[in-house]
């Protein structure tokens, strides 16, 4: 990570926790000051009611930090306490469609569609290393609209 000024981080699914520690540890000790990190919408339990059984039967429960679910937010938690600027990045259920509309929720935010294109989550990560003082030290929510 030396002399670089962006680092991506896009790892899954699991142990979020032990790869940002990891992740943390190099770009503290390699000076890098931003971080773009890619978790999965559910953290905050903002995730559109309906879906939630579905979610829990795929992910597991949030109390269980062995479970996807469970793990997602520590990796998350371990971002935000570190002295990186970052912006945490929770795409909804991902499908190949084309690029169109979406919309970007804040953490508190309850999130209402329940999918989003990786062009769409490709375009948002783009333009956020374009323009990286935008959402720093946030952590945003991406869906389609």
């Amino acid at each position: 990570m030396e002399e670089q000024d962006i680092v991506y981080a896009n790892l899954g699914p699991s142990p979020m926790a032990e790869m940002a520690k990891a992740v943390v540890k190099a770009a503290e000790k390699s000076n890098v000051r931003r971080l773009i990190w890619v978790a999965t919408i559910g953290i905050y339990e903002e995730e559109p009611k309906a879906a939630i059984p579905e979610m829990r039967l795929q992910g597991g429960m949030m109390d269980d930090p062995n479970s996807y679910i469970g793990d997602e937010p520590l990796g998350a938690d371990i971002i935000e306490a570190s002295s990186i600027i970052s912006t945490i990045i929770r795409p909804n259920l991902l499908t190949n469609d084309g690029q169109s509309d979406y919309v970007i929720n804040a953490r508190t935010d309850q999130v209402e569609v329940a999918e989003v294109s990786r062009g769409n989550v490709a375009h948002f990560i783009s333009q956020l290393i374009l323009q990286p003082e935008q959402y720093q030290n946030d952590s945003v929510a991406i869906t389609n609209l």
